[in-house]
């Protein structure tokens, strides 16, 4: 095990411990058994940051797939392969699902939160509490089957929002009235696609905030 495998491997072991005494925490007050904490917010652990020791890491990157995908999709992979990436399993009916989210994030370097559909209107919401950057593809800030307990920060992050021009679930022309209101700084962008984002347009938008960054 050379330096840098070392170094990692002892801040790994750092993050889970840090976990572990916020899961104390919550246990003294709630009266939750930390057991009960632990079998049922398992993802907490399992999906901290994983860095690819082989690469030249540039940028810290969160991402949030949507309500109808899963963690294990080809837009974490890419992730996982270029980058320092958290990409949880997001359980949107979870009413702790936001806090526990939020708690992961503020234990980790984060330079990018990244979000598809309704993963996409929980990176906005958590931007505003932790003054991140946001890239959202067709986020679901309006037309949303469930709605998930979020809250809200005072900070007004940039946010780079793309739109499916062919997107019949959550049409822009009812996406941008939404964002001109509630918005303070953003750039929109149409890509041609409909709802769900095709890895080509996902990776080129990744590369592109990274050069901007």
């Amino acid at each position: 095990m050379n330096v840098m495998e070392q170094t990692l491997f002892k801040l790994e072991w750092m993050m889970i411990v840090t976990i572990l005494v916020s899961f104390l925490v919550i246990e003294r007050k709630t009266n939750t058994s930390l057991y009960s904490i632990l079998i049922r917010k398992n993802w907490c652990i399992k999906n901290t940051l994983s860095i690819n020791i082989n690469k030249n890491i540039t940028m810290h990157i969160a991402f949030f797939h949507g309500l109808e995908s899963s963690a294990k999709s080809e837009k974490s992979r890419f992730l996982h392969q270029y980058y320092a990436a958290f990409t949880p399993s997001m359980s949107y009916q979870d009413p702790e699902l936001f806090a526990l989210t939020l708690l992961s994030l503020q234990k980790q370097k984060i330079d990018l939160l990244v979000g598809s559909s309704m993963g996409g209107f929980f990176a906005y919401h958590l931007s505003t509490i932790t003054n991140i950057p946001t890239l959202l593809f067709n986020p679901a800030f309006v037309q949303r089957s469930i709605h998930p307990i979020v809250q809200s920060g005072s900070f007004h992050p940039h946010q780079t929002i793309i739109l499916g021009d062919m997107d019949d679930v959550i049409p822009p022309a009812e996406s941008l009235p939404w964002i001109q209101q509630h918005v303070q700084h953003y750039t929109h962008h149409f890509e041609s696609m409909g709802h769900r984002t095709p890895i080509d347009i996902f990776e080129k938008w990744i590369r592109r905030m990274e050069n901007i960054g």
